[in-house]
């Protein structure tokens, strides 16, 4: 889509009559999440997360941070990406559950 015509439909918008009404409900809720839990819970909850990562008894962050850094090959390509080496049923793509 050509640059122009994303000015041209943001102009639009932005001047649709609806507009005012749907920013300021927008606006609201925004409030209202905030009021409900603050931004600053999630950045606190990601940092304790994220400080488990670095300082935690699970040492694959280390692992898979080493391995980018060095270059170091994936010993074996994950069934994700490669699922014809599943072990699973032909006729069943991976990441389908099995019917009970």
């Amino acid at each position: 889509m050509p640059i122009i015509s994303l000015v041209q439909r943001g102009a639009t918008m932005a001047s649709d009559a609806g507009f005012a009404m749907r920013l300021a409900a927008k606006r609201q809720r925004r409030a209202a999440d905030e009021a409900e839990k603050p931004l600053q819970s999630y950045r606190d909850e990601e940092l304790r997360r994220m400080k488990l990562n670095f300082y935690g008894f699970d040492p694959s962050y280390h692992v898979a941070r080493y391995n980018f850094i060095h270059k170091v090959p994936k010993s074996r390509t994950p069934l994700t990406i490669a699922g014809h080496r599943s072990r699973r049923a032909p006729d069943r793509p991976v990441g389908m559950a099995v019917p009970s």
